[in-house]
């Protein structure tokens, strides 16, 4: 009954979290609009290839919305803007968005768990002044400046930044790959690991100083005494990362496991571990949208199952502790072994705990992970962190030690990034380097496997771990689907960009990898990697990048650094050095699982890429898809002057994201398509699509749907299993906008 009513409880308490957060988003009245706020920065400022990045506080603004936004200043100059700065600026705002691809990040969740309740950019500052006193936010910006002195022009640096600060957009994006092929990049981020490390240390350091004050034991025994401290210097070293949400859920769950035992009640395990569970979704409901958080509770049950196991073991019975005193080292060589055994057991039982999840979100599996992580984490967790914390320290002392302590915290980071990039780059690196890609979507398969893995973890009614073995089988039949319909198109939502994937029977083309830069976000490794992998797709047979624009090709780096690609086309206008690229116009007709595939030929239009874009059309039988990429209608007219009907297609991605400058009435009366897709950013500065090009489409007939609105959209023409789809695109019956990511996957803070 306790069990139900606690479930109701927070139930009811999700909820009025959520509604109450969805509330206080600004208003759709006031989207767009010009407001004139006053307020303060409430975060450490972040730089981007863009302009700088910061979280502000609007305490008052001409219109009466009020609470805390995400802004970019565009024109701000490096360090004008600092942490607790008091503003009066005008701004212009819209309501939290995203995009929304299967596998990848979710921000408007990740926004609604920040209190965020509104982005947008500073279009003037009318005043500023500094902050006055002294703040966490405003240390924590001092420490980053004064380190940065020493960590600039380290390759290392970032890595010791986020472990001091929690700042894990200081981590190069090569070395987060490195971590993740290697099963380490919990070490690197701050995270229930860091926070339980420090609290241990600090129990063990608070132990030994409390040992002379006998005294003290009278109030309170020393091993509470000593976590008490413990439990502060966890709360200290939080807010050094700034409280951000993945700290705050490592704190909460290590004041929650730690006050289990304060208040002296012996509580059976699972019990503990709810008691930690609630309070983390009490503080953060919507904390399981994050891997982060089924990654730690996963690996904690895992330690505590184990822990449970071997306490008895570990602690001697009464009648020995005499024998022990009389022969020390005939008991003391034993439990130091059944020690080793419990460090070596418990790597072992948290690899095979989170190797599950990992699958699960299509992510690498590294066999070597627990061998690695015995070595890593001590020498991080005992050495590498109190080091950068100490050199934090002086750093903000402006004391000569920093230096010589950086030096050697710098080493021991870039000694532990060498050896994880030899293991890597070895054979046998590369071969325990499990990732497959499960895409089952029945829970049946998974369900097994998770009964299978607590069974290896915790035996229970006298079966042996081997009987969860046969279990994992269902999953791991699970190999990637293979396409039901011969030609099945994804139109991936990258925002302001372009990103279609075609896939055959057999094989699978990108056209387009949306924005990005070389250093910095990318589109290709943020949005388009993860969707592949959630498919199944661990290499591409082809990329297209239609022309050189940015929102085109920018993510194309990225996207080889997580998918490789056997064969790269493009047009002219785009250059990558790390593997040969082919003209797409100079590139014949080829045919790929009964699927034929052409790039449309124009004349070259001198300084237009625009209208120089690789134009694709896949056909199969007498439905096909036409891929255009950004013609206008120069191109476009070359193009009904050249093919004619051939045009003709029953899927369009309409030109240059649906813009006044395309999308010509011949072209559309001649290509005929039944459905069109606008691949648009939300509320974009271009205002694409152009309402009189929606009308125009709408006019001829034709249904259109845009990915800012949708999410991915998924189409299938011609299914072997039956015409569905085929009439489907043939308008014989209305599209089913079920296929777009949204409303395939809905979620409440989606809907507004």
């Amino acid at each position: 009954m306790a069990g139900l009513l606690s479930f109701f409880l927070g139930f009811s308490w999700h909820v009025h979290w959520g509604r109450s957060g969805l509330d206080a988003w600004l208003p759709a009245a006031l989207q767009g609009l010009d407001l004139t706020v006053d307020g303060s920065v409430v975060s450490l400022p972040r730089t981007t290839e863009f302009g700088t990045q910061y979280h502000f506080r609007i305490q008052e603004s001409d219109l009466g919305f009020t609470g805390k936004v995400l802004l970019n200043d565009y024109e701000a100059d490096e360090g004008e803007i600092r942490a607790g700065q008091r503003r009066k600026m005008q701004v212009r705002m819209k309501r939290p968005h995203g995009v929304a691809n299967p596998g990848g990040y979710d921000r408007e969740a990740n926004l609604l768990r920040q209190g965020v309740l509104a982005t947008g950019y500073v279009r003037k500052i009318l005043s500023s002044e500094e902050s006055k006193g002294p703040s966490l936010l405003a240390l924590r910006q001092y420490l980053l400046k004064r380190m940065s002195l020493y960590t600039a022009e380290s390759e290392v640096g970032g890595l010791l930044v986020a472990l001091v600060l929690g700042l894990a957009d200081q981590i190069d994006p090569a070395h987060a790959d490195l971590f993740s092929n290697t099963g380490t990049s919990h070490l690197f981020v701050i995270s229930g690991l860091h926070v339980g490390l420090v609290a241990g240390v600090f129990y063990w350091l608070a132990g030994l100083c409390l040992r002379p004050f006998t005294g003290l034991s009278f109030f309170l025994p020393r091993q509470k005494q000593a976590m008490l401290f413990a439990m502060l210097a966890a709360t200290l070293y939080a807010g050094l990362a700034g409280f951000t949400l993945p700290t705050v859920r490592a704190l909460v769950m290590s004041i929650a496991l730690m006050a289990v035992y304060l208040i002296g009640r012996k509580l059976p395990i699972f019990l503990r571990w709810l008691i930690a569970l609630a309070a983390v979704l009490s503080l953060d409901p919507l904390a399981s949208v994050s891997k982060g958080f089924w990654f730690s509770f996963i690996a904690v049950a895992a330690l505590m199952l184990l822990i449970d196991g071997s306490q008895r073991a570990l602690r001697p019975d009464s009648e020995s502790a005499e024998a022990q005193e009389q022969d020390y080292w005939r008991w003391k060589i034993p439990h130091v072994a059944l020690t080793l055994r419990l460090l070596i057991s418990s790597q072992l039982n948290v690899f095979i705990a989170l190797s599950l999840p990992l699958l699960f979100w299509g992510l690498p599996v590294s066999l070597l992970a627990p061998v690695i992580n015995l070595i890593a984490i001590p020498v991080l967790g005992f050495v590498v962190v109190p080091l950068c914390l100490l050199f934090a320290l002086l750093a903000g002392l402006e004391n000569n030690l920093a230096a010589p302590v950086f030096l050697l915290a710098e080493y021991l980071l870039e000694s532990l990034v060498w050896g994880l990039q030899r293991i890597e780059s070895w054979d046998l690196g590369q071969m325990a380097l499990l990732d497959l890609k499960l895409t089952s979507e029945n829970s049946v398969p998974w369900l097994f496997a998770a009964i299978g893995l607590c069974l290896q973890l915790y035996p229970v009614l006298g079966m042996t771990r081997w009987l969860g073995v046969p279990l994992l089988m269902p999953l791991l039949w699970s190999v990637p689907e293979q396409n039901v319909s011969p030609l099945r198109v994804n139109v991936l939502d990258v925002g302001q960009g372009l990103a279609v994937l075609v896939r055959t029977s057999e094989h699978n083309l990108i056209y387009d990898t949306g924005n990005g830069r070389d250093t910095g976000y990318s589109a290709g490794r943020a949005i388009i990697g993860p969707a592949l992998g959630s498919m199944g797709i661990s290499e591409l047979d082809m990329v297209v990048v239609s022309h050189g624009d940015t929102d085109h090709s920018g993510g194309l780096s990225g996207l080889l650094a997580v998918v490789p690609a056997k064969f790269i086309a493009a047009a002219d206008d785009v250059k990558i050095s790390s593997q040969p690229v082919a003209n797409c116009h100079e590139l014949e007709d080829w045919m790929w699982d009964g699927v034929e595939f052409s790039f449309l030929e124009t004349a070259f239009i001198e300084g237009s890429r625009n209208n120089n874009s690789c134009v694709l059309q896949a056909r199969y039988g007498d439905l096909a898809v036409l891929i255009p990429g950004d013609v206008e209608k120069e191109a476009e007219y070359q193009l009904l002057s050249r093919y004619g009907v051939g045009l003709q297609s029953t899927l369009l991605i309409a030109p240059h994201h649906g813009s006044k400058t395309s999308s010509t009435y011949p072209f559309l009366k001649t290509v005929k398509p039944v459905q069109a897709v606008f691949t648009a950013g939300y509320d974009n500065r271009f205002n694409h699509p152009a309402e009189e090009i929606r009308l125009r489409y709408k006019a001829l007939g034709i249904s259109t749907y845009t990915t800012s609105d949708t999410g991915m959209l998924s189409f299938e023409l011609g299914n072997d299993a039956g015409e569905g789809a085929a009439k489907r695109l043939r308008g014989d019956w209305a599209f089913d906008d079920a296929l777009g990511f949204r409303k395939a996957q809905p979620r409440y803070w989606r809907c507004l």
